[in-house]
């Protein structure tokens, strides 16, 4: 009788940090095997053979390939797996603090550069899969969106700081 024993929920954080480490292996191997084969070559067969798990632990992690593929797009852009937003890290706060528009230009374009060299070979295989089904699509749709929204909150704050000599639209394209 739980009332009786008085149960606890289990936790256990070195059973949490393993499941996270694995997680990190499935996905590194996803990246991997994105990178060399694209989507419609890479099965999670060869993601859990190349992570060195089961098949049933990548798909328990995941559930498809689709949605490895996006939890990867966010791990990767965000440099970790940590469920913090982007506006809430440290290197945006920065910016945000930061009052010198040369300054904060010189910190924009180290974060936009590190994101980009992490994401650059999975976006292309985002890109490419995009077509193959409405999943993909949207998934695309929305890493575009993210984007655009990013750029958007830059411009924002870049023109609270010095006088835009485009308009705000043309400046977010820019």
């Amino acid at each position: 009788d739980p009332a009786v024993k008085g149960v606890r929920p289990y936790d256990s954080p070195t059973r949490t940090e393993q499941a996270r480490r694995t997680r990190l292996r499935i996905l590194d191997a996803a990246h991997d095997e994105l990178s060399e084969h694209g989507y419609g070559g890479t099965t999670m067969r060869s993601i859990a053979a190349r992570a060195d798990v089961s098949v049933k632990t990548v798909e328990a992690a995941f559930a498809t390939k689709a949605n490895l593929l996006k939890e990867l797009i966010d791990v990767r852009i965000a440099g970790d797996d940590e469920p913090v937003p982007m506006i809430d890290r440290p290197a945006v706060a920065e910016m945000i603090a930061e009052p010198d528009v040369d300054r904060l230009l010189e910190l924009n374009a180290a974060f936009v550069a590190a994101i980009t060299r992490r994401i650059v070979v999975i976006d292309r295989v985002a890109r490419e899969a995009a077509p193959l089904t409405e999943e993909l699509s949207a998934l695309h749709r929305v890493s575009l969106d993210n984007r655009r929204r990013g750029a958007r909150e830059f411009v924002e704050i870049l023109a609270t700081r010095a006088t835009l000599r485009l308009d705000l639209d043309i400046a977010v394209d820019t």
